[in-house]
């Protein structure tokens, strides 16, 4: 055998013998700890308290930005003094009832410190005093930030000694009393649609000549026309149908999504408009009143702009809930009845009027009227048009004609423009009255419409040109086309 490969045969045995030891250790060791390095630190930490949830009492918190106290009021349930109109951050205060509960250094750092000024403890940055359900009580000094994040310096009671905690254990108490309002000031439906009935609406608004104001439908206007999907209809400043889906984009997508600001602003008292003069409150700019089917109304109230130290805009307003002793701030796009006209919410069809209703429809159209009797209803529809009976399908396509005149802006001045139509519904039920439809001039290719008297649309001229047109068609028993 050659030296090298008796050499290779060594160091081969060697390695077999040495792989042996080892798997022998391994069998007989202890088996280790997998939380070893926890053990290890936590070996450090020190039990300051140790109390249930629930035993919190009191927590008294003066720093360097508000001097506060949160109190216990029922199970697991706390309230700061002067928040009790406020709407509470329950989360906020179960954190703050938490870190009081139990509170752990994570190490001693020095039992008797000559120097307390290095652990910003000459001059804590706060004081806390916390009290528990069965009479025991703890003082806590809150001092500087350890480097690299590692806590803040800590002493309790009267001792001299310093702990260092956890910081995010101690920042519920370096903060204010603000913390635990919560910025949702209408929450957010839990079905994902609305759980009340809107029976009235009300945007008031200083560059509004009057109010937008909406109603719920009688019984008489839901009947008369069915096809309008909103309950609610529009009354200032001018009588209009709702466009349902606009309606709940800009006004009670409320009671669905939720309201949230983004910050607050103030705790205040809602009763006394001198607390809420600073913020343009006492006198608003705009407000919003929601009336519900219970009885119960909600005010939102619009302040003043907040602006920037140099005076420009910030997007941001103040903001009022009554009933709710709280400014927010919220963003200018959060609030669209600040800007809103009622061309936003109007629906584009001025009447919808339901066939079986109808009774007799006149139009007058320049020198020619045209008298529509309906002697029947449903699928019995009997027509006559100045006396000639017409085709029941083919008047039934030209009624969409009638009632699809498309408003496309309001007009809300007095207009003495000529009048080229003039359309009346008279209906069965003698308790409902007629409804009258008159077209006059406005401007080139426009033309002003006034509801029962009331003007308010401007539609294209071209709708009633078509019209024409199609009811010459109709009176000849002849096909409508609807478009035009």
């Amino acid at each position: 055998m050659s030296k090298k490969a008796r050499n290779l045969l060594l160091g081969a045995g060697a390695v077999v013998l040495l792989t042996g030891v080892l798997i022998i250790l391994l069998l007989t060791m202890p088996e280790s700890d997998p939380n070893a390095s926890q053990t290890e630190t936590s070996s450090l930490s020190v039990s300051l308290m140790n109390k249930p949830l629930d035993a919190v009492e009191t927590v008294s918190v003066q720093n360097t930005r508000d001097t506060f106290t949160v109190r216990r009021i029922g199970e697991n349930l706390w309230m700061a003094d002067g928040l009790e109109n406020t709407r509470p951050d329950n989360t906020m205060y179960s954190y703050l009832a938490e870190y009081s509960a139990v509170i752990t250094a994570s190490r001693l750092i020095e039992e008797s410190p000559e120097d307390l000024k290095k652990y910003g403890l000459d001059v804590p940055q706060a004081h806390v005093d916390i009290s528990y359900t069965d009479g025991d009580s703890i003082s806590l000094s809150i001092g500087g930030k350890a480097p690299a994040d590692g806590g803040y310096y800590v002493q309790v009671n009267d001792e001299s000694t310093v702990y260092l905690i956890v910081g995010s254990r101690m920042n519920r108490f370096l903060g204010t009393r603000y913390d635990y309002v919560s910025t949702t000031v209408m929450p957010m439906s839990s079905t994902g649609t609305a759980e009340v009935t809107i029976t009235g609406i009300e945007v008031r608004r200083d560059d509004l000549e009057k109010p937008i104001i909406l109603e719920a439908a009688s019984d008489e206007e839901a009947s008369v026309s069915p096809y309008n999907a909103s309950t609610l209809n529009m009354v200032s400043p001018l009588n209009a149908l709702v466009n349902p889906s606009n309606l709940s984009s800009y006004l009670s997508y409320v009671y669905v999504n939720g309201l949230s600001a983004t910050d607050i602003a103030a705790i205040v008292d809602g009763s006394d408009p001198a607390t809420l003069a600073p913020y343009g409150l006492d006198t608003p700019q705009a407000e919003v009143l929601y009336t519900l089917e219970d009885g119960q109304t909600d005010r939102i109230c619009v302040g003043d702009e907040i602006l920037d130290a140099d005076g420009n805009s910030t997007e941001k307003y103040y903001v009022y809930k009554e009933g709710i002793d709280v400014v927010y701030i919220f963003q200018k796009d959060s609030l669209p009845w600040l800007t809103m006209t009622p061309k936003d919410i109007m629906s584009t069809v001025i009447l919808t009027p339901y066939i079986d209703y109808v009774d007799t429809i006149t139009l007058e159209l320049g020198d020619k009227t045209y008298t529509m009797v309906l002697s029947e209803t449903g699928e019995n529809l009997a027509v006559t048009i100045n006396g000639s009976p017409v085709d029941a399908d083919k008047f039934r396509t030209y009624f969409q004609l009638l009632i699809s005149a498309p408003a496309e802006d309001i007009y809300l001045e007095p207009h003495d423009g000529a009048e080229v139509a003039r359309l009346t519904y008279h209906y069965r039920d003698p308790q409902f009255d007629d409804d009258v439809l008159v077209f006059s001039e406005l401007e080139e290719r426009k033309l002003l419409v006034s509801f029962n008297g009331v003007n308010g649309f401007v539609i294209r001229s071209q709708y009633i040109d078509h019209l024409a047109t199609e009811s010459e068609k109709i009176l000849n028993n002849q096909e409508v086309n609807l478009n035009w």
